[in-house]
Formats: C-alpha cells, sequence, structure tokens
C-alpha cells in the first residue's frame, strides 16, 4: 500500500491596467504538488477517536490533524473510531449531541477521504464487547465504559481493527488522540517519538512531549519509560 502526500502551492497571473497601468491578478493558480520526497514512516498507524459531542467539530479538526502530520511524514493508514455507544451523561459534557449532524460530518470524512478507515461502535453488538473485555482485561462483560464513565471499549476495538488490517506488521506503532487534539510542530515529531521504541524495547507507550513557552520540548524524547 502507497499513500501519497501532497502541497498546494498557489501562483497568480498578473496583467496590467490599460487606464491605472497598475498591476493586478486576473487569475489564481493552485497546484498540487507531491511530497516525494518527505521521509515516510512506515509501520506507523494514526487512530483518531471520537463521540457524537463533536458533531461540530469533528469534520475540521480532522483536517487539522491529518494535514499537520502529513506536513513531514507519511503514515500507513489512518483510523477514525466514531463511539456512538453513549449519547448523554458524558464525563465534562459541554453540549448536547446532535447524531444527524455528527453522521453527516462522518459521512464528508469519507467522502474527502480524509481517513482510510471509520470504525463505529456503537455499543449493540454484545458478542463484540464481551470479546474486548475477555481479550483485553480478562472479564467477562459486556461493558464499553468503566464505573466513573471513562470510555475505553472503542479504543481497544480500534486497536484490533489496525492489528487486523491487511498492511499490519508486528513491529507497527499506533498513534492515537482524541479528535481535539491541537498539533503545531514543524520537525517530524512522529519519527522522533518512533526513534524511542527502537532504543528501547522495553518501552510500550510513549506520549506526546507537551508544548511549554521554549517550544515543543524535544530534548527530553530519551527520557521515555
Amino acid at each position: 500500500q502507497v499513500q501519497l502526500s501532497f502541497k498546494i502551492e498557489q501562483e497568480e497571473i498578473v496583467a496590467i491596467d490599460e487606464e491605472s497601468f497598475q498591476e493586478y491578478v486576473t487569475y489564481h493558480v493552485f497546484l498540487l504538488i507531491p511530497l516525494d520526497r518527505i521521509p515516510t514512516l512506515p509501520g506507523c498507524f494514526l487512530m483518531i477517536k471520537s463521540c457524537p459531542m463533536e458533531h461540530e467539530t469533528i469534520l475540521s479538526n480532522v483536517h487539522k490533524i491529518v494535514h499537520s502530520l502529513e506536513q513531514t511524514t507519511t503514515l500507513k493508514s489512518i483510523f477514525l473510531v466514531a463511539d456512538t455507544s453513549k449519547q448523554d451523561g458524558f464525563l465534562r459534557q459541554y453540549t448536547s449531541v446532535d447524531m444527524h449532524a455528527y453522521t453527516t460530518a462522518l459521512d464528508k470524512i469519507i467522502e474527502e477521504r480524509l481517513v482510510d478507515k471509520l470504525v463505529l461502535v456503537d455499543g449493540e453488538d454484545s458478542a463484540q464487547l464481551f470479546q474486548v473485555n475477555n481479550r483485553w482485561l480478562g472479564k467477562s462483560s459486556a461493558s464499553s465504559h468503566s464505573l466513573t464513565g471513562q470510555q475505553y471499549a472503542s479504543t481497544m476495538i480500534g486497536f484490533d481493527m489496525i492489528r487486523n488490517h491487511p498492511c499490519f506488521e508486528p513491529n507497527d506503532l499506533v498513534l492515537q488522540m482524541d479528535s481535539d487534539i491541537i498539533i503545531k510542530c514543524n520537525c517530524d515529531i512522529i519519527r522522533q517519538c518512533a526513534s524511542i521504541f527502537e532504543r528501547d524495547p522495553s518501552v510500550v507507550t510513549f506520549a506526546f512531549p507537551i508544548p511549554s513557552k521554549g517550544g515543543v520540548a524535544l530534548q527530553h524524547l530519551d527520557k521515555a519509560e
């Protein structure tokens, strides 16, 4: 599987006004340039997690995440996990749910090919939930959320979907994030994070460094545990 990244460059066609002799733009030309020189990172999947509360923002957020990351690297495949098993009573709930708007936004994401796979988890497949809880937690349960309300089943289902992907290999990595994460970095931070796993086989998980006033502290990437 080959995934291509592109950047958009703009050129202007300028003419001279015959009366004022001033320049003016007659056409805007947008060029789609393949980024064939970007270093690829084979073995890194991106998993974006979402819920129906994000019906107003999910489309723009996925746009920003995908475009920000693909400025500096090429991901193996992009998954969007949409957890619709809960439509009210969220932790830190900040808005009501509009399922029609949410599904419309998800359809638009697929239409624009922003992600390679949409994983819908509605919580109604009890057999799937029993399997996930047993395999990951060793529990006989059909729960999708913890007793205190945190979701977990949809994340594990997303991991399973990636593991069963035809292109998945044993040493592949998964970058998982909520859809409202803001990424601002001019370097290949994914490759730098991935280097931690290469240097220390005992590392299981690793989080992005948090930006500070002095910028992202990439020098601390060698202190993962």
